[in-house]
């Protein structure tokens, strides 16, 4: 009988043992998937980001680039601007000599 009531309580501690490492084992198995989960949604969201960053820099160079043909527009025009600017100048000159000119006689 005591026999019988070792290996009963062998089979007790080896049931529990074995119980115990199996919900271990599964939770450890699920939290290892979990973990899996969030690191590849966290690369998803990485990749993500890094696709918004390039799209934003591509949108900022074309900006840029915009930006210096409007300079270099603005520079053409004010100098043109300022050539008329002097033409209007001599000619207003010219115009005031030759009336002076022609008062004279």
């Amino acid at each position: 009988m005591t026999k019988f009531k070792t290996v009963s309580k062998l089979a007790a501690v080896a049931i529990t043992a074995g119980m115990l490492f199996g919900c271990s084992h599964a939770d450890l198995k699920s939290a290892i998937a979990d973990a899996q989960s969030t690191a590849d949604a966290a690369a998803a969201d990485a990749a993500d980001a890094l696709s918004a960053a390039n799209s934003a820099q591509s949108t900022a160079t074309n900006a840029q680039s915009t930006a210096d043909a409007a300079q270099r527009d603005a520079d053409a025009a004010y100098s043109l601007a300022s050539d008329a600017n002097d033409c209007c100048e001599a000619n207003t000159d010219r115009l005031d000599r030759m009336f002076k000119k022609s008062m004279q006689k």
